[in-house]
């Protein structure tokens, strides 16, 4: 390891691990610190010299490292101490609702006691009101056989339903599912 002391603009610097911070003089007004780094094998010729930590920044970082290891050492404590674990939930089943196990569910909203549901696959898409008590679908509509139905949501009254790939979206009057008007989509997938 090499240590030097180097004096620069007044103040005095020190360096080990083989780098070596220098002054080097150019033109007037253009002196600077270079860092070069000293080869392993290289002995230098100030060995016997002690490094002097007269940087008043190199002092406060040390006063702050004892400070810091200080409030570590001090807050430990003899008590073990109790890890904290999240919450754990739990739930329980308090009515099995009945559905319509070939329903290919893509879309859900509640409104009113009511389920409004798209289904989706191809000749198999729909848009259904379901009674949520019991399961029975009190309104349908089948969508063509070429639709995909996929998601949907109610918006004042009205349901919008998308569809996958066709690029094509149809608006629903809530009350009756009568389509008020279909609608081109743009988008990834045709979503």
């Amino acid at each position: 390891m090499c240590w030097h002391t180097v004096n620069y603009l007044g103040r005095r610097f020190a360096c080990g691990h083989g780098w070596h911070r220098e002054k080097r003089e150019g033109t007037p007004g253009n002196d600077y610190l270079a860092l070069t780094l000293h080869e392993s094998t290289r002995q230098c010729d100030n060995d016997h010299e002690l490094m002097e930590l007269t940087s008043p920044r190199r002092r406060l970082a040390i006063l702050f490292l004892l400070i810091a290891l200080a409030q570590l050492l001090l807050g430990q404590s003899s008590h073990q101490i109790h890890s904290v674990h999240p919450p754990e939930y739990t739930f329980k089943v308090i009515q099995a609702i009945p559905h319509d196990a070939t329903a290919f569910t893509q879309g859900l909203a509640y409104r009113d006691g009511f389920l409004y549901e798209s289904t989706g696959l191809n000749g198999r898409s729909s848009l259904r009101k379901v009674r949520l008590e019991t399961g029975e679908v009190v309104q349908r509509v089948d969508l063509a056989q070429e639709f995909f139905g996929e998601g949907m949501t109610l918006v004042k009254n009205e349901v919008v339903q998308l569809t996958w790939l066709s690029h094509t979206g149809f608006v629903y009057n809530l009350s009756d599912f009568r389509l008020l008007r279909p609608f081109l989509m743009r988008g990834k997938d045709g979503v």
